[in-house]
């Protein structure tokens, strides 16, 4: 899924726009609260970077999903994550940053 004969699949934004759908697969990671990691359906967990899989632990399948342009994630950019699978692998959520600002009462 992420390389065909050494090439990426994307080149682009537009060659990602135009692909047709990436099955994928989202993981929780049980060890870092709020982190879900986007892999390949087609090549799973195997490949990853070892520092990756220590850092998550424990993984849990949340959702398969059928990933294309036109599809809306809650807190990603579906391009941004069919690019990243198609580059590394993988696509890492992270929980948004928290403001540093104090709050007003």
């Amino acid at each position: 899924m992420s390389h065909t004969s050494g090439k990426l699949r994307f080149n682009s934004v537009r060659d990602c726009r135009e692909e047709a759908p990436v099955k994928c697969t989202v993981y929780k990671s049980l060890r870092q609260f709020d982190y879900y990691l986007y892999v390949s359906s087609e090549a799973g967990l195997s490949g990853l970077p070892e520092g990756l899989l220590s850092l998550l632990g424990d993984l849990t399948k949340v959702i398969e999903l059928e990933l294309h342009p036109q599809r809306k994630l809650a807190q990603a950019d579906v391009i941004e994550v069919m690019r990243q699978i198609d580059k590394t692998g993988y696509f890492l959520q992270m929980p948004p940053g928290k403001s540093s600002a104090p709050l007003v009462s």
